[in-house]
């Protein structure tokens, strides 16, 4: 009868040996590919940027303006506003009042056929925010907030979530500020809108 003996490495002297030259060969291997390594999480870092950037562009359109469409933007905020209040009549539904203009989007999408105007038209205190105050929103969900509870005013404008915008409700019902920490509080104060500019009724010669 022949005897096979089998050695096995059960003892622990065995299993630290291995994990040193496992841990040795994994330090070697990564000195050798740092600058891979230092790639990829670099590549990462813009993926995760970009992506961030894409989802706030989908859920504010105003944030896909090139600075040629920002100065038209600004041009055409002027001509709708007067100090810092918006001088056309509001919708009576509360619909928010919106600014039309050209873009370089719309004139493309015109050039194809696709549209007959190279208008499009942005929420007023968007393009206040954005186009005027220099003020982006950082992440998704905000919404730009009036404090003094005016639609046609811009002169106290935040972007904040939509929380705090709605818990400001009941500031309006109770006639005073409930405070929001870590929040500006609502303004009460009146208000002198301008003149609203007549609207020009242009009829077609026979």
């Amino acid at each position: 009868m022949v005897k096979i003996i089998v050695h096995r490495h059960n003892s622990k002297m065995g299993k630290k040996k291995r994990l040193s030259k496992l841990r040795s060969r994994y330090k070697r291997l990564r000195a050798k590919y740092k600058h891979l390594l230092i790639k990829h999480a670099c590549l990462d870092i813009r993926f995760k940027r970009a992506m961030k950037e894409n989802q706030l562009k989908a859920e504010y359109s105003i944030l896909r303006l090139t600075e040629a469409d920002k100065g038209r933007a600004r041009q055409a905020y002027k001509r709708y506003t007067t100090d810092g209040h918006w001088n056309r009549p509001i919708a009576r539904d509360g619909r928010y009042p919106q600014i039309p203009f050209n873009t370089d989007r719309g004139k493309a999408r015109r050039e194809r056929k696709q549209v007959k105007t190279a208008q499009e038209r942005f929420t007023a205190s968007h393009v206040h925010l954005v186009c005027i105050e220099g003020q982006k929103p950082h992440v998704s969900g905000l919404h730009a907030s009036h404090l003094c509870h005016v639609l046609s005013c811009f002169k106290h404008l935040v972007w904040e979530p939509a929380t705090i915008n709605f818990a400001r409700h009941t500031c309006v019902s109770k006639g005073e500020c409930q405070k929001h920490p870590g929040y500006e509080d609502c303004v009460f104060e009146k208000h002198t809108p301008p003149k609203l500019r007549k609207l020009q009724v242009y009829t077609k010669r026979k």
